[in-house]
């Protein structure tokens, strides 16, 4: 015979996590006893019936009837199981208990037909046992196991309270909704918490623990600065304080349990979480925090009524993995809470972890009166337990320094040990090499009087030995000298890839003067500035290029004609300190920049490669890159300079990969450097690995490199070491490396450790180190840098930085990144809105000031999104005048004219207007570029499937609205579990297959739900 009942909003969201899945144990509950003296086992077993008998949530089962669970009383269950280990060797009987407690506790509950408590008893001995009773959550939360424990307790020694009535939870005031909307409305929901691998909408949520202790002092001093809130307060304020400086977030929101039974003396799942919000934007000391934070405290734990449910429902969050708005929690409970007292029996209680990993972190205090201890429970699915005993250990560095300098403001505070902060800050940046000597343009001339005529050069139209390298370029350089070139003085370069742009480059570094390379291939008026920018008198360039260069104005010199016998007076050395070249990049003002090079920074990076991988005989480097780019200084002068050949590759080589892998294979190149989006493009070429036979080393360099890309290069290219190196034209092209070893099977590719001479610095906003696996700003210092910026003190004082940890200064690279526990720096995005195309730095507001000037526009927003690995592309958003839409050829074929080529976007989309935050700038996360090709009609959409089509109209149905699309959002739409729980039944029906509640909350859009199911139609 059975009884029914109802579920309070605790349960069902339980009964919910549950469908949803995950790791055997994740709503478990162990809590254990060690039992020494006789025990009778009859009485115990006796006793259990007993409490099961008094309490029917201890005997219900849970049925679905396809729109919910259905709670249901058995009339009579049996739960003890005794374990005898007589046969396991005294010494290991002990860990054999442990085994098998650990075993039942993992081990999942049927809630169809199984009672959702587990009593174990494991008889060490005749007079020793550990009795662990395994709870599931939907039955009993913490604050019933003194209950459940005293009423064991008396059931064994004979005493039988009364049977309590059966109750269930009242309704919850439903007022505190304005409350609730005011304080986690304009909150971001997500913590972006330091974790070791990504979040995963289909988390198995296997839970682990770690366990912590903290000292007498900080226990006293905790206990004294909690007031009346009592030790909660101090905790959740300081681990609070732990999260905003590892997110970097001015609120951060802290789950706090709490039990409200209904009535007194009743078992049962009473539990809630209250979303506590702490705001730590401003910087409060310790008082103002913990006033802050208790009164948060009181109001939602104490007074508030509204079920968690409910709230997430009011405020709408974000849906991710595990627990909804709060992914950590922190509660304190009794260290005593499930002590038996067994008449002639002692008994001593151990406290077990929870193993749930719903959330992200909780924090399980146990308060005993003495020294406070716990656990640190994790999902597993996102972190390493290395790193949750670090956070452990930093939140007590932080207690610590916290409690004793009660005036310093959160940002203050010590995180990281001494220890700590000597490994990030000099450890790991041990990378002292003698400095490099001769200057580039000496470095060549020692090659020349050595080799005179070995071949420099190679083209598909000859070979140039070094010889006429130097005798042309000294002739050149004494044209120059003629005309006055001075010490520093920009020389403007007008020339493709070719011999002669070898010549004017070391014609220029002899005079001790700076080059400056233009690409015919820019707009004019790009070019025009450039030389108006940089001041440069002089342009160097052939009669073939004159129609493409600005020429009015300067002095314009054609490289191989004229004089080719004069000799330039060789320079005497001058520091090396001086800029050797300049480059322009994008600018975040609307104008692109000049950074200026030094022969010291360039000697520093091409010295380092000369050194840890060395040329070997029948080397072939190779130049394709653009001349405006950094890694044409490589190119140009990598193997230049230590008698190594270089092939010169034309623009039409470069763009065909076909053509591109042929000319490689022809000349027996053995090292290149390509951008990624490159790189892709190599691997998908027919027998790479037999027509690159010789190619030895690939530099990945330009933009970020995908795991799965350097998975692709090993397997095409398996005898082709593949480095990744990290750097801007600010830090001479390069200052990090990693070796992608075969080996490395990781979710993405680290940037690697700073190259010889280099330091990585990351750092908040304050400049202070942040913890290993912690997102920070990356700087970089060392003999890399380039001066400055030409003509720009004010933005070289931006960007350059003096160095608080060490002489000289330090690059801000507005890099996010963090360091790895070993020492290694993985690469995580821009801090900005700088996107990379084609390895290429575009800034969009130079984009956008461009494509402002056209007629026609009103106003517009850049970004870079993703249309395929390798293939990011520039996407402008175009808010057209009043009455007025110009049409994208047009806009196009107008920023054409202005910008490069990889400047220009590729896709125009039209838009009303543009999203904006509450300070008034563009919100370009909410730009959404349609679903259609980059060059097909405005507006136009693909027709669904008829799968999408019908699964769209029941969605529609459910979540009550006229129309979404396939790639809208079940809970940004309004969905809830109730809702989800409607709509897996009705596509059930629909589909004649079993759709489960996992399924759906993995696969929160039509179009993700419909590819499940094609995917794996057993869903």
């Amino acid at each position: 015979m059975t009884e029914r009942t109802v579920l309070s909003p605790a349960q069902r969201r339980i009964w919910l996590q549950e469908q949803i899945g995950g790791a055997p144990g994740a709503t478990h509950r162990c809590v254990a006893n060690l039992l020494t003296g006789p025990l009778d086992v009859d009485r115990l077993r006796d006793a259990c019936a007993d409490v099961l008998a008094r309490h029917p949530v201890l005997r219900t089962v849970y049925r679905s009837d396809g729109a919910g669970p259905v709670p249901e009383i058995l009339a009579e269950a049996s739960v003890l199981d005794m374990v005898d280990l007589a046969d396991v060797p005294a010494a290991d009987r002990l860990d054999a208990a442990w085994r098998t407690v650990v075993e039942r506790n993992r081990g999942p509950f049927d809630l169809e037909r199984e009672v959702p408590v587990r009593v174990t008893l494991c008889r060490l001995s005749e007079t020793e046992s550990l009795l662990a009773v395994t709870l599931h959550r939907i039955a009993v939360d913490d604050a019933c196991l003194g209950l459940l424990a005293a009423e064991l307790s008396a059931s064994y020694a004979g005493r039988r309270p009364e049977r309590p009535p059966v109750t269930h939870a009242p309704p919850r005031a439903d007022d505190d909704a304005a409350y609730w909307r005011e304080q986690l409305g304009d909150v971001p929901h997500v913590l972006d918490l330091p974790t070791d691998r990504p979040r995963d909408r289909a988390s198995a949520f296997r839970g682990r623990a770690v366990p912590f202790a903290l000292d007498e002092d900080t226990t006293r001093a905790v206990r004294a600065r909690g007031g009346t809130g009592g030790v909660v307060v101090s905790l959740l304020a300081s681990f609070a304080t732990l999260l905003h400086r590892y997110t970097a977030m001015a609120d951060v929101i802290v789950g706090v349990p709490v039990s409200r039974p209904a009535t007194p003396g009743v078992l049962g799942c009473f539990a809630d979480l209250v979303p506590i919000r702490v705001h730590l934007g401003d910087e409060p000391d310790l008082d103002r925090l913990l006033a802050r934070v208790a009164e948060a405290h009181r109001r939602g734990c104490v007074t508030g009524g509204m079920p968690f449910e409910r709230i997430v429902e009011v405020v709408s969050p974000q849906r991710l993995s595990g627990q909804p708005l709060a992914q950590v929690m922190l509660s304190v409970r009794d260290s005593a809470a499930f002590a038996l007292r067994l008449d002639g029996v002692r008994s001593e209680p151990v406290d077990l972890p929870g193993l749930s990993g719903q959330l992200d972190l909780a924090v399980s205090v146990v308060d005993g009166g003495g020294t406070l201890s716990g656990f640190l429970e994790y999902n597993e699915e996102l972190f390493d337990a290395a790193t949750v005993e670090r956070i452990a250990r930093q939140w007590q560095v932080l207690l610590a320094d916290w409690l004793a300098h009660p005036g310093k403001h959160p940002g203050e505070l010590a995180v990281l040990s001494d220890e700590d902060e000597q490994r990030m800050l000099h450890e790991w940046n041990a990378t002292a090499r003698p400095l490099p000597g001769p200057s580039l343009d000496e470095l060549f001339l020692a090659q020349a009087a050595r080799f005179p005529d070995r071949v420099a050069i190679v083209t598909a139209g000859g070979q140039w030995t070094y010889r006429w390298l130097e005798e042309r370029s000294a002739a050149l350089a004494a044209e120059l000298t003629r005309r006055g070139v001075s010490f520093e003085e920009p020389v403007a370069i007008g020339l493709p890839r070719s011999p002669e742009f070898f010549v004017a480059v070391l014609a220029v570094l002899r005079c001790h003067a700076t080059y400056l390379a233009l690409d015919p291939g820019y707009p004019m008026d790009r070019l025009r500035y450039m030389m108006s920018d940089s001041g440069a008198r002089i342009l160097l360039t052939e009669r073939e290029q004159l129609d493409h260069l600005p020429g009015e104005g300067v002095e314009v010199v054609l490289v191989g004609e004229g004089s080719r016998h004069g000799r330039a007076p060789r320079l005497p050395e001058v520091p090396l300190s001086r800029v050797a070249y300049l480059i322009y990049t994008s600018g975040s003002s609307g104008v692109p920049k000049a950074v200026m090079g030094t022969h010291s920074a360039t000697l520093n990076r091409l010295r380092w490669m000369w050194q840890e991988y060395p040329f070997t005989d029948g080397d072939l480097v190779c130049q394709k890159a653009s001349l405006c780019f950094g890694d044409s200084v490589w190119e140009t002068l990598g193997g230049l300079l230590q008698g190594v050949p270089t092939l010169v590759l034309a623009d039409e080589e470069v763009r065909d990969p076909d053509r591109f892998v042929s000319a490689l294979a022809r000349g027996d190149v053995s090292r290149c450097t390509l951008v990624p989006s490159m790189l892709w493009l190599l691997t998908g070429r027919p027998d790479v690995a037999r027509r690159l036979v010789r190619l030895r080393i690939v530099v990945s360099s330009g933009e970020a490199l995908d795991a799965e890309l350097a998975r692709r290069i090993r397997a095409v290219l398996p005898d082709t070491l593949l480095l990744n190196l990290y750097g801007s034209s600010e830090l001479a092209a390069d200052v990090t490396a990693w070796e992608c070893l075969a080996a490395d099977d990781s979710a993405s590719v680290p940037i690697g450790r700073p190259i010889a001479n280099a330091g990585g610095y990351v750092l908040d906003a304050a400049l202070r180190p942040v913890p290993v696996g912690v997102d920070g700003e990356l700087f970089v210092g060392g003999a890399g840098l380039a001066r400055g910026y030409a003509g720009r003190p004010g933005m070289t004082a931006d960007r350059f930085v003096p160095n608080p940890y060490g002489p000289g200064r330090l690059y801000r690279t507005g890099d996010r990144c963090r360091w790895r526990p070993d020492g290694v720096l993985e690469y995580l995005g821009r801090l900005d809105d700088q996107v990379k195309v084609r390895g290429m730095r575009v800034e969009p507001a130079e984009v956008e000031d461009v494509v402002a000037q056209c007629p026609g526009v009103a106003t517009c927003a850049v970004v870079g999104r993703s249309f395929g690995p390798g293939d990011v592309r520039l996407v402008c958003f175009v808010v057209p005048e009043s009455g007025r839409r110009p049409d994208r050829t047009f806009l196009r074929r107008f920023a054409r004219g202005r910008l490069p080529e990889f400047m220009v976007p590729s896709l125009f989309v039209s838009v009303a207007e543009l999203p904006m935050t509450a300070s008034g700038k563009v919100e370009r996360r909410s730009l959404v570029v349609p679903a259609f090709a980059p060059d097909g009609p405005d507006g136009s959409e693909p027709a669904g499937s008829e799968l999408e089509r019908k699964v769209a109209d029941v969605w529609a149905e459910i979540l009550e609205v006229d129309r979404l699309t396939v790639r809208d959002n079940f809970f940004a739409l309004g969905g809830n579990s109730i809702r989800m729980m409607s709509l897996a039944t009705r596509l059930s029906t629909l589909l004649s297959r079993d759709v489960s509640m996992r399924t759906l909350y993995v696969n929160q859009s039509v179009e993700d739900f419909c590819r499940a199911l094609e995917t794996d139609p057993a869903r």
